[in-house]
């Protein structure tokens, strides 16, 4: 049958079947990538952004990904359950060797702020710009060398 005045043509489920294609993986170098895992359920790898310090602390590499988890737990000290991160991981063949980057750890920690779904950054030795989504009321304050380029 013709389309109805208004709709394209397709139908829903083509649409949905091609939706979940293209969002189901990524990859910024398809010949050679590089693999990470983190927590189940906590959505790591939501956002992914390659990063590069021009002065690195001394235990640091000067590059790495920040990966957003926006479904992470929160840190110890925190008063919430899930509170999404930020994940800092060097562009090494190893599988495991994220860092939770802390922010706002003694703080309250907005439950279900999804912070991690949006990571940015300016550039080489430029600034860091996560964010989340719902929940707070304050967005969390970002340790001062998260601003002088992770």
């Amino acid at each position: 049958p013709p389309p109805r005045p208004g709709r394209a043509p397709g139908s829903p489920q083509r649409w949905l079947h091609f939706s979940l294609l293209a969002g189901a993986a990524f990859n910024l170098d398809g010949t050679d990538p590089l693999l990470k895992d983190g927590a189940g359920g906590s959505l790591f790898g939501f956002s992914v952004a390659l990063h590069r310090q021009l002065r690195p602390e001394p235990q640091q590499q000067n590059g790495g990904m920040l990966v957003g988890a926006p479904q992470a737990l929160a840190l110890p000290g925190q008063k919430a359950n899930r509170t999404g991160g930020l994940y800092a991981c060097p562009l090494t063949r190893e599988i495991d060797d994220c860092w939770r980057v802390p922010i706002d750890e003694g703080g309250t920690g907005t439950e279900n702020q999804w912070l991690g779904v949006s990571v940015k950054s300016q550039g080489a030795g430029g600034k860091i710009v996560v964010s989340g989504t719902a929940g707070g009321e304050t967005p969390s304050a970002l340790p001062s060398w998260v601003g002088m380029g992770v």
